[in-house]
């Protein structure tokens, strides 16, 4: 059976990646690490995992902005592929 991959998991994760590479350089750049660079850090992971806990809504919400949805389908998704997260699709979806 084919896999269909979703583009908005991996466009989701490199940025969530870009914003945490980018924040460690500024951190380490001085070569000395503060307490409150430490907790910028931290918050960038919390935000990271709220957003996951909201993925599905979030991914909904983008398909209905962009016109992606499926008629009949509501502000949050009725997807099996959107409600699961998972980002892959299969042919009968």
């Amino acid at each position: 059976q084919t896999l269909y991959l979703d583009w908005r998991p991996l466009a989701r994760d490199v940025t969530f990646y870009v914003i945490s590479i980018v924040a460690l350089t500024g951190v380490v750049l001085d070569n000395e690490v503060q307490w409150w660079e430490a907790l910028i850090l931290l918050l960038i992971y919390v935000l990271y995992i709220v957003f996951m806990k909201f993925n599905a809504r979030f991914f909904a919400w983008l398909d209905h902005k962009l016109g992606l949805d499926k008629p009949g389908q509501n502000a949050v998704g009725n997807s099996d592929s959107i409600q699961s997260g998972s980002g892959c699709r299969t042919p009968s979806s």
